[in-house]
């Protein structure tokens, strides 16, 4: 045996056997990992790094893995302190075991603590590796001083400002000085302007620049003090801020701001407060008359720390005498807000006017709705049933439900609804109801949403609701017409379009409910099969639907039929009932379901289709006469004949199949269109069992022959169950051939 041969004769266990040791070999390269470790995932260059001057650190990265580990980059995040001397990390990669080594520099260029990350990529599973980098930078004491110092601004009516420049030097010889903050104690009277000294280095006798401002807020002197953190000796400098704050002549009244915003959101029934000081800036006494309050509700004077009353008013003292008022907003409605404090006085520029603004919104809460979702009973096309959807606040702030919409209003419909609308709403841990109604049209949906809209936090709820569209049983022939409807044609033909008018007369009843008359498949015992097939018309000849009168009671509707094409002789029924529904009296009636005898045959055989049947049959005689003829191959041997015709009918056009019967005397043939099969009697039996020409009386077609031998085509169902052999063919057509339209057609 040579080796091809011993290849074709592998055992198949061998080979399962051979496969799976190829699979153990292989499989560990297939699933093979990289992986890589750090010597380090922390490097501290120390706490002490002269500014200016540079440490180095190195980390070393391993590969544990089976392959080589490539590392694609090595970033820093913040390169202008620390930066990356050197990577021996190869470009073609670490081979396995072997490490490589990225050496980080600390160039620190601020004061105190500074931190980084070192981000390593690579092909590795734990891919990218963190190093956390941190080192201080220390700096050396050097000595400085501001002036002016003190800094006096002088007299500054209230209203105006003053500026003045603190110039800071850097008296030292050797190291800079670095600023790391500067601050004034009196935030409401004096300001930084400008600063050029915190955050960099100001280098040996070298200067940076502090600018400030006084605005003062009331009359008379004010105070503070500036303070500068830097690495002196002594870690700071202190600059003394004076000025005196005077009586304007333009502005006689001032107020510590024209305008209060309470906030974008502030939820309906809470408060919140700000205050308002007016200050005399006069050298005489003011006289204020009255504090007009808020127009509005939402709005309010809470108090005031003056001494005001609003029979008597209140004088405030010349060169800086203030009140101070504090107001309220406390929203009663969703929305924006808006009013107005106004104060009179004896003033040339009174009344002086605070505008005030505030926005309500709603506070959230929250609910249930159930049933959710809401499932309706079964209700015909006409009737409605009813779902009780209790709504109920589970929250501590009250619901408001601005809107309800239903996506299906057509079939869905709020019967009526028992809870408040916004403005009103509902207290905490109270119900509600809402009714919804079902009521589907004849081909309605049978599901739809309601969505409320409240202040929940997600701002709406939305219910399914679901229900069938026609489920109630009606009574089968109950009181039905004056008469059964009609439909024509009664037969038609399996796989092609057949359009059915149905005419069903309706007795005059005021209860009919219109749109209610529907056409129904059901089954043979009159139970609906799916949705309705469609509504019945009785709206004459203009509706288009092929009603003559409209008005007369005689419903018609035009339905479009296609059933899938069967081949078999037996006929197939197709059961149609005509329903309608009532207001009053029984809910619906439905006729029997024999009233529209629809019977379905077997698909129309086409001219085409009947040429290769009437080609088989003068094939099948050609065939056999010539096989059974003086010096044929069978003669005298007419059985032999029948066998050898088989193979001869397989090559003829359109045929699918052949075979001979059990009894040896008929030859059958099946088609590729489908089409019903033919059976070609030839012999039959003879008393003492030989078999003789056969001499058929009937059936569908007969064919003599010159030697007197009679061939006969009968028809039989396809669903046989072998080709070798099939039962003897009955003597005549079947009586179950389907009853067919007179139009000259053959199966």
């Amino acid at each position: 045996m040579n080796a091809a041969q011993r290849i074709v004769r592998f055992h198949p266990r061998q080979a399962l056997l051979a496969i799976s040791i190829l699979f153990a070999f292989t499989a560990p390269a297939a699933y093979a990992t990289t992986t890589a470790t750090l010597s380090a995932t922390a490097i501290n260059f120390g706490s002490s790094v002269q500014i200016g001057t540079t440490v180095n650190r190195s980390v070393n990265l391993t590969n544990n893995g089976l392959t080589a580990l490539t590392v694609s980059g090595a970033t820093l995040s913040d390169p202008t302190q620390f930066g990356i001397f050197s990577n021996t990390c190869p470009a073609g990669g670490v081979a396995s075991t072997q490490t490589c080594t990225i050496t980080v520099v600390f160039t620190p260029q601020n004061p105190g603590a500074q931190n980084a990350t070192l981000t390593i990529s690579d092909n590795a599973d734990t891919s990218p590796q963190i190093v956390n980098l941190t080192g201080t930078a220390a700096v050396q004491n050097t000595n400085a001083s501001a002036s002016p110092n003190p800094v006096n601004f002088g007299s500054v009516p209230i209203g105006s400002s003053a500026q003045a420049v603190v110039t800071l030097k850097n008296i030292g010889f050797t190291y800079s000085l670095y600023v790391t903050g500067a601050a004034q104690n009196d935030a409401a009277d004096f300001g930084i302007v400008a600063n050029t000294c915190t955050g960099g280095a100001t280098t040996a006798q070298s200067q940076c620049v502090i600018e400030l401002n006084f605005a003062p807020q009331s009359i008379g002197p004010a105070s503070g003090t500036l303070t500068i953190t830097d690495n002196t000796t002594g870690g700071s400098q202190t600059v003394g801020l004076t000025g005196t704050a005077t009586a304007s002549t333009a502005i006689p009244v001032s107020l510590s701001a024209t305008a209060l915003n309470f906030g974008s959101s502030v939820m309906e029934g809470s408060t919140v407060t700000q205050t308002v000081t007016v200050t005399n800036n006069q050298n005489v006494p003011l006289d204020i008359f009255s504090f007009d309050p808020p127009t509005t509700s939402s709005f309010a004077i809470v108090s005031n720390n003056c001494g005001y009353d609003p029979d008597n008013g209140v004088t405030l003292a010349a060169n800086g005498g203030t009140c101070t008022v504090t107001l309220s907003f406390t929203p009663q409605s969703v929305g924006q807000l808006a009013d107005a404090l106004a104060v009179e006085d004896d003033a040339d520029s009174s009344p002086q006017v605070v505008n005030l603004s505030g926005t309500g919104t709603i506070p959230v809460t929250t609910d249930t709705i159930t049933p959710s979702p809401a499932t309706f009973s079964g209700t015909a096309a006409g009737y409605s049933s009813q779902q009780t959807l209790t709504v109920k606040n589970t929250g501590t702030n009250p619901l408001f439900i601005s809107g309800m919409a239903l996506s299906d209003p057509l079939d869905f419909g709020i019967a009526s609804n028992g809870c408040p609308m916004a403005p009103n709403s509902l207290a905490a841990n109270s119900s509600c109801t809402i009714a919804v109604n079902y009521a589907p049209q004849p081909s309605g949906s049978t599901s739809g949403t309601l969505t409320i809209a409240n202040n929940t936090a997600s701002g709406t709820d939305a219910v399914s609701l679901t229900g069938p569209a026609t489920t109630i049983p009606c009574p089968i022939g109950q009181d039905w017409g004056p008469g059964p409807p009609q439909a024509n044609p009664q037969v038609f033909y399996s796989g092609e379009d057949t359009v059915l008018t149905v005419t069903a007369p309706v007795s005059a009843n005021p209860a009919l409910i219109p749109g209610s008359v529907m056409l129904l498949r059901v089954d043979s015992n009159g139970n609906q099969i799916g949705d309705s097939l469609g509504q019945i018309y009785d709206d004459g000849p203009d509706g288009g639907h092929g009603d003559a009168h409209i008005g007369d009671g005689l419903y018609t509707g035009q339905f479009t039929f296609h059933e899938p094409a069967i081949s078999v002789a037996t006929a197939q029924p197709i059961y149609l009932a005509v329903q309608a529904a009532y207001s009053a009296g029984p809910s619906c009636r439905q006729s029997n379901n024999n009233d529209l005898p629809i019977v379905v045959g077997r698909k129309r055989a086409t001219p085409d289709e009947l040429q290769v049947v009437d080609d088989v049959k003068q094939a099948a005689s050609a065939h056999f006469q010539e096989l059974t003829a003086p010096g044929g191959q069978d003669e005298g041997n007419p059985g032999q004949a029948i066998l050898d015709l088989v193979p001869l009918l397989l090559t003829q056009a359109g045929v699918s199949d052949a075979g001979v019967t059990e009894d040896g005397t008929t030859v059958w043939v099946s088609f590729e269109s489908g089409l019903s099969e033919i059976y070609i009697g030839i012999l039959q039996p003879n008393v003492n069992g030989s078999v003789i020409p056969k001499s058929v009386k009937g059936g569908a077609s007969k064919r003599k022959t010159k030697e007197g031998k009679t061939f006969h085509t009968q028809v039989k169902e396809a669903n046989h169950a072998g080709r070798n052999a099939k039962p003897t063919p009955p003597r005549a057509i079947p009586t179950t051939v389907p009853l067919m339209p007179s139009d000259g057609t053959r199966s």
